[in-house]
């Protein structure tokens, strides 16, 4: 369907949105009724307790700061960029499940899920990536990178497979350090795309790790770049991506590489071997001060970071209208006097119910629960 008959109905993309959600959760580890309860900072605390005193706070937050910039003339184009990549984008639709606890009303709750929806459509192709494709790059810009890049082809140097091993490993550190940044929303820090195909059954992959030194975590202060831009062509590999970044193959990719370039912040030439390792020792390294900072913090000092992390998606927002973009006091108030406690129970029993139900059923509820039309009232 094309972007703009789809837009055409308000509805329609409410709830294919909160279909899509569903759709993801039943694949999360690829097994029926994971519903997402046990992923990190499981089981210090589990997201969805942190998303039930966050919503009421931040839904509303989101949705005025978007109408604000476009009352001042901002287009969807320009408000999107401020939020930088569409993966990042997708993390505020999980606190949807929780709307009705929020002082939106239905209309305003259908609203913003819809500008969401909008805004991720900036930058892909297809916003939901119905097709397991996460094409946010033309083929032109696919074309002009690959000439003007001075990819390092695995056929022509010494010891491939030492390559393919300090690649896959930067590449592995990299994700968990944005999972330990970020927790469970970790595609706000990184923004998997592609699989472009390139012909003769190769595939360019692009992976944009960016963020790195988000305010809110001290420890990444010592981090001397703040991101790293992998562009990988396989050959004879299957690569998905769904709505929210996860990615699959069907075999190890590193085994699929053939010519790849990698660069931290605005650097062109490509890392060669030795600099690869030198950063991925480096993202080790603070990766280790950041578990010593991360163990000494209590459940509720580990919420917050989990609420903070929500709100720095939206900083350039905030910052744009002259707004503090830190969680307001308010929240943490709430979170002190665990005031949402009986809700987290009830929540708790409903989700764990979840995992006895079919594949079918699964979905069904889980699309009700994240859509705004369907709000409890």
């Amino acid at each position: 369907m094309a972007k703009e008959d789809l837009f055409m109905d308000k509805n329609k993309v409410v709830d294919k949105l909160a279909h899509t959600i569903a759709v993801s959760l039943a694949g999360v580890g690829g097994i029926k009724g994971d519903t997402g309860l046990y992923t990190w900072p499981s089981p210090v605390f589990l997201p969805v307790e942190g998303e039930i005193y966050l919503t009421s706070h931040f839904l509303p937050v989101l949705y005025k700061d978007i109408k604000d910039l476009e009352k001042k003339g901002y287009s969807t184009g320009r408000i999107a960029n401020l939020l930088k990549a569409p993966s990042r984008i997708a993390q505020t639709t999980w606190p949807l499940c929780n709307i009705s606890l929020t002082d939106l009303t239905t209309a305003e709750g259908i609203d913003l899920a819809f500008k969401i929806v909008q805004l991720i459509s900036e930058f892909r192709e297809d916003p939901f990536c119905e097709d397991l494709r996460n094409i946010i790059w033309s083929n032109e810009k696919v074309e002009n990178t690959i000439s003007k890049t001075n990819m390092i082809d695995l056929n022509k140097v010494d010891n491939p497979d030492g390559y393919r091993e300090k690649i896959n490993r930067l590449n592995g550190i990299a994700w968990l350090f944005c999972e330990m940044l970020y927790t469970s929303i970790h595609g706000a820090g990184h923004e998997f795309h592609g699989p472009y195909n390139l012909g003769d059954n190769r595939i360019l992959v692009v992976k944009e790790f960016y963020d790195l030194k988000p305010d809110f975590w001290p420890f990444t202060s010592k981090l001397p770049f703040n991101k790293i831009t992998m562009l990988g062509i396989y050959k004879d590999a299957n690569v998905t991506f769904d709505f929210f970044n996860r990615t699959r193959s069907t075999k190890p990719l590193g085994i699929s590489l053939q010519e790849f370039s990698i660069t931290v912040d605005d650097r062109i030439a490509p890392l060669n071997i030795d600099e690869i390792q030198e950063i991925t020792n480096g993202l080790e390294r603070v990766s280790n001060e950041g578990l010593i900072e991360i163990r000494n913090l209590d459940k509720k000092e580990l919420m917050k970071k989990f609420f903070q992390s929500y709100y720095f998606i939206v900083k350039p927002l905030r910052e744009e209208l002259k707004r503090d973009w830190w969680p307001p006091n308010a929240l943490y108030e709430d979170l002190e006097n665990e005031k949402r406690k009986k809700i987290v129970g009830a929540v708790f029993a409903d989700f764990k119910g979840l995992e006895s139900k079919s594949m079918e059923e699964f979905v069904q509820i889980i699309s009700t629960i994240f859509n705004p039309r369907h709000r409890e009232h």
